[in-house]
């Protein structure tokens, strides 16, 4: 969505597949995994991690951001207490009882020019549950074919 769109409201919604909506949640990880071109490298990591995913309900600072459009991703390094990655603006893409997926979109975003559209579509987050929690978590790099996998052991 462009600065256009998001004046003018053209906009592709959503929190919602459906009825479904994420219940807002943080996920601590003490174990993760590293996939590139599905095959794992680097060997199990033993270290803290936290994903969140938030309703957007206000924006998220950096982005021009129509309120209540998806979720926002992120992802905290808990073992040095700083951010993994920046936020993430997500939308829901598909939900079943076992996993939910998101994925990023286009966003106007701030940059050392002035505001400019990213394309955010190539991260997403698979979120799997069992017995209704979730179980673990697998960020997704598209462009990299690259996945990551976090899991509370």
């Amino acid at each position: 969505m462009g600065l256009l769109d998001f004046l003018f409201g053209n906009s592709s919604s959503t929190n919602e597949v459906g009825t479904y909506s994420i219940t807002p949640f943080t996920f601590r990880s003490n174990q993760h995994q590293r996939y590139e071109n599905g095959i794992p490298v680097m060997g199990e990591q033993n270290c803290l991690r936290s994903i969140s995913v938030e309703k957007n309900v206000s924006g998220c600072d950096g982005y021009i951001l129509r309120n209540g459009d998806g979720y926002i991703v992120r992802a905290m390094n808990l073992d040095l207490n700083r951010p993994q990655m920046s936020p993430k603006p997500m939308r829901l893409k598909s939900h079943s009882p076992e996993k939910d997926e998101l994925q990023g979109y286009v966003v106007s975003a701030r940059t050392p020019f002035g505001y400019q559209e990213v394309d955010m579509s190539d991260y997403g987050l698979t979120i799997y549950y069992t017995n209704g929690k979730v179980s673990k978590i697998t960020l997704h790099m598209f462009d990299r074919d690259v996945d990551i996998e976090y899991r509370n052991i």
